[in-house]
């Protein structure tokens, strides 16, 4: 099978196990789910789009560029195969907005005994307990600060659906594996990456540009999904077996005044106006929190950036404070918060 990735390019792939799980059911419905959550026709036009098979696919084919085992690549084509419908929007449905970690709490269970990706890999003599574990795969899937094939595609894909692709950093040639760990192979890349990283995050510049606005979209929609599942309209499972769009008919069904309300005021695609609140007064938004401060090759031995760029971590620490405190709003577009179900 030759496989085309509008940001690695051509890729040729003979394994039979990879063909049958890019054409299995759990990876069809992962290519209707968004990785950014709230849905095209509801976010701004800047928002970059990109479901999350595409992801999966480049994690893959970065895993495949480090020589990495086929064990490994298949745990990275399947790593998002538990996301719910609208990404890390559901998150805020479910009460792990801080942490994003909804699609982990569920993700074995899309490999359990009997299922459809359990009887794939046993054919092919793979274990899916073992596939199914995200920390068995350090080359996968590492903790901050580190870097991974996750978090290196999830970024470069990104910033090349903004029309970035001018670093070294893009690269996949820059990278390298020593031990068990991803790394740059030079210092210039690393510090490339964890700078463009952190000004990603950064509310004015970061998220496509949309500053506040991604938070508040966010929350508007996930109230609007909150308010249609406690009404009947939605149900929890649901956002488990369908994708974005089959879950997005149902909720546009909902005769709830508030939920039409919402979806009417995301629809104009503008950005939003809010009333600025205090501790104590509003609700608090906030998110996770993302940073690297990558390893490279330093002579015979690895380094940090920061080693060697003292200002990284200063800068670091300015957006965890900012993140801790997080946002608090009275209102956005005259809807007072909180929004209640």
């Amino acid at each position: 099978m030759e496989f085309y990735d509008e940001i690695w390019g051509k890729i040729r792939i003979d394994e039979p196990i990879i063909e049958e799980l890019a054409s299995s059911r759990a990876m069809e419905r992962i290519r209707g789910i968004d990785q950014w959550g709230v849905p095209r026709k509801y976010a701004l036009p800047q928002e970059p789009g990109y479901s999350r098979a595409e992801h999966s696919f480049g994690v893959m084919i970065v895993l495949r560029s480090l020589n990495a085992s086929l064990e490994e690549q298949v745990a990275g084509l399947l790593h998002d195969i538990s996301h719910a419908a609208f990404s890390h929007v559901f998150d805020l449905v479910v009460g792990t907005g801080d942490t994003e970690s909804y699609q982990d709490s569920v993700h074995a269970e899309y490999f359990k005994e009997g299922s459809e990706l359990a009887g794939i890999l046993e054919k092919y003599e793979m274990d899916p307990k073992a596939i199914s574990k995200l920390d068995a795969w350090p080359l996968m899937d590492s903790e901050m600060p580190d870097i991974c094939a996750d978090r290196f595609d999830n970024n470069i894909r990104y910033w090349s659906k903004m029309g970035d692709r001018k670093f070294p950093a893009m690269e996949k040639d820059s990278l390298a594996v020593m031990g068990s760990s991803m790394v740059f192979k030079a210092f210039e890349p690393a510090r490339e990456f964890a700078y463009k990283h952190i000004e990603w995050q950064n509310e004015n510049d970061g998220w496509g540009g949309c500053g506040d606005d991604a938070l508040f979209r966010g929350y508007l929609f996930g109230s609007a999904l909150r308010i249609a599942i406690s009404e009947g309209t939605l149900e929890m499972d649901d956002f488990k077996l369908l994708n974005d769009g089959q879950v997005l008919a149902k909720l546009e069904g909902s005769k709830n005044t508030t939920v039409k309300k919402i979806l009417s005021l995301l629809g104009e695609r503008k950005e939003l106006g809010y009333e600025k609140g205090s501790e104590g007064e509003g609700i608090r938004l906030g998110g996770k929190l993302r940073w690297v401060n990558p390893l490279f090759i330093d002579g015979d031995g690895l380094s940090r950036v920061s080693s060697y760029d003292k200002k990284l971590m200063e800068i670091v620490e300015q957006n965890r404070a900012k993140n801790k405190a997080g946002k608090y709003i009275l209102s956005i577009e005259g809807i007072d918060l909180p929004i209640e179900a």
